[in-house]
C-alpha cells in the first residue's frame, strides 16, 4: 500500500450545499487502518475544517478506532477511550480543526449506510456529539485500497440524511 498513489476524493449534493473533500493522504490512512483490522469493520472520528462560508469540508484526519471499539464482520461500534485527548491534541496542533463526523469500513461490501448507521448518525447530529451538529459519515467499501468505493452522507438535526454524490 505504501507505494500506491492515493487519489483525492470529493463528494457533493444539490441539497447539501457543501463539498466534502478527502485528500489522498487521509484516505490512505484509512486504508492502512482497514488493512490492520481486515476482514472486520473498523472506523473512527473524522476531523476536518470548513471554509469560512461552510461550503467546503476538508477531512484532515480519520482517527483510528479507540481501543474499546467493537469490530465485527458486518458491524462496528466506535469506542470512546482516548477520544477527548486525541481531539484536544489535534486542536492544539491546528485550532481550525473540529470533529466533522465518523468514518468506517464495509470490508468486501458496498459503502452504503445501514439502518444502524443512519440511526447512529441521526443521534450524533441530534445530540451534537463533540460539538458537531452536521456530521458526515464516510464509508469505505471493498478492500479500502486506492480504488475502494467510498460514500459520504450528511446528517442534520431536523432533516433527512443527505447522500452525497462522488464528484471525483
Amino acid at each position: 500500500m505504501s507505494g500506491e498513489a492515493w487519489p483525492d476524493i470529493g463528494f457533493t449534493g444539490e441539497d447539501a450545499g457543501v463539498l466534502v473533500r478527502v485528500p489522498g493522504e487521509v484516505s490512505r490512512g484509512a486504508g492502512l487502518i482497514a488493512a490492520e483490522f481486515a476482514p472486520l469493520e473498523t472506523g473512527g472520528l473524522v476531523l476536518g475544517r470548513y471554509t469560512a462560508g461552510r461550503t467546503v469540508l476538508t477531512a484532515t484526519e480519520l482517527l483510528p478506532p479507540p481501543p474499546d471499539s467493537l469490530h465485527g464482520r458486518t458491524d462496528f461500534e466506535r469506542g470512546v477511550v482516548g477520544l477527548r485527548e486525541a481531539i484536544r491534541a489535534a486542536r492544539e496542533t491546528d485550532p481550525t480543526v473540529y470533529v466533522a463526523g465518523e468514518w468506517h469500513t464495509h470490508p468486501g461490501g458496498a459503502p452504503t449506510p445501514s439502518g444502524t448507521d443512519h440511526r447512529h448518525m441521526r443521534g450524533f447530529a441530534w445530540r451534537g456529539l463533540f460539538g458537531c451538529r452536521t456530521p458526515v459519515l464516510l464509508i469505505a467499501g471493498g478492500h479500502a485500497g486506492t480504488d475502494a468505493p467510498w460514500s459520504a452522507t450528511l446528517y442534520r438535526r431536523w432533516h433527512r440524511a443527505l447522500p452525497l454524490e462522488r464528484s471525483w
